[in-house]
Order: C-alpha cells, then structure tokens, then sequence
C-alpha cells in the first residue's frame, strides 16, 4: 500500500522502461494527444451495487508513460472472498487507504492535469462504468476526451486470435505484467499494449489520427479466416 495520506500520485514512468520507438509510431501516438491508460479492481462486476477497491492509470505522451496514478481504497465495507482470491487484495491491506470520495477526487485531479486526454482500458466499458458512476456520485464533471478500448481495437487488427483477454495480448507482445489482477500491473500491461496496437494500426489500416482510431474501434470485426 502507498504510503502517506490519501490517494498518491506515483511518477515511475513504468520505471522508464522504453515502449515501442519507430520514429512513425511516436508520431502518430503524438498526434493522438495525451492518453490515459485506466484500470479498476473493483468489489464486484455491477457499477451500481459494487463500488472500486483500487485505481491503477499510466499517462502516455510520445511512446513513454510520463506519469502514474495508484491507490488502494477502503470500499467501507467486507471484500468479496472471491475478489480477494482474484487480486490478493483483503481488508488488512486496505486500512488506512483512502475512502472513495477522497481517492476518486484525487484521480479525477490527476487525469484532470492534462485535459481531453484519451480515456484508455482493456475492455474499456467496465471502467468507464465505475469511472462515470464515482464522478457522478461525487459532482465531479466527466471524462471529457475520447474512449478507446484495447480488446476492440485488438478484435479488429489481431481477428486470428482466439482469445482477447490481458494476458492473450501480453503473451502475443511479450509483455510481462509481475502484478496481473492489481491495478497499475494491469494498467502498464495494457499501456503496453495499447501502443503495439496502435503500430499495428497505422502500418495495416493507414490510422494517422484520433478520427481514424475512432472509425477502427467502430468498424464491424473482421473474421478470421480458416
């Protein structure tokens, strides 16, 4: 758990590990402007009876992750046993972290910093979800740049595989993610991700722009041919 009061703002930069460098690549991550890559561990799956138990999120800018945000939260009620079996996360390790209000006004602050940025998850409708639901709840404005969801975007460039989950695309990248089921392990991962994709969409799909990436993510899904 972090240290100090309230949620805390980690700049580690993915510890400065160095993402995808074709020079077109950085070009086009840049003309896509500020990009937050986003992920929840949350209580349950239902965005109005369950609540968020932890918030992971990376800002990309060219082809590095310049900051990161990380916070455990106090969800004020029992973990779910099957949640902690998932995540390791139980309620000893969530004493003394922040309570919601207090953890999701400082994200909201955090992402806030560079305004319109992207919003970015793997399967990116979930978080969005709670994101909306803890910003509503605590008259917060919303999110006010584009969404882009990492398993849709990999549905359309990657129709060959079988599987869409983090750890199908981690493995079809070679990405490592030391901390699979915790927040910023996974919002690294699909970080990570997200940037291989986005290779892999102007090399394919001449994607040179947000426009074009929205269209991608929009477009019908390609079939696998067998």
């Amino acid at each position: 758990m972090l240290s100090g009061s309230g949620a805390e703002v980690v700049r580690a930069g993915l510890r400065r590990a160095a993402l995808p460098s074709q020079a077109a690549c950085e070009e086009l991550v840049s003309r896509l402007g500020p990009i937050a890559v986003v992920d929840l561990e949350t209580t349950g799956l239902s965005a109005e009876q369950c609540t968020i138990l932890e918030i992971g999120a990376v800002r990309i800018s060219g082809l590095r992750a310049v900051d990161t945000f990380h916070t455990l939260i106090d969800p004020g009620t029992a973990i779910p046993p099957f949640i902690t079996r998932l995540t390791g996360i139980d309620r000893s390790m969530v004493e003394g972290a922040p309570p919601l209000a207090r953890a999701i006004c400082a994200f909201h602050a955090w992402a806030g910093a560079v305004p319109g940025a992207a919003f970015v998850a793997h399967n990116s409708s979930f978080d969005a979800r709670f994101v909306a639901r803890a910003y509503a709840d605590h008259a917060l404005p919303p999110w006010s740049g584009p969404t882009f969801c990492t398993v849709r975007l990999a549905r359309r460039l990657l129709p060959e595989l079988a599987r869409y989950d983090l750890d199908t695309l981690s493995a079809r990248f070679g990405i490592a993610n030391r901390w699979r089921h915790r927040a910023l392990g996974d919002a690294e991962a699909a970080a990570r991700a997200l940037l291989e994709l986005i290779e892999l969409a102007r090399d394919e799909h001449g994607v040179a722009n947000v426009g074009d990436l929205v269209t991608l993510q929009a477009a019908r899904r390609k079939r696998a041919t067998r």
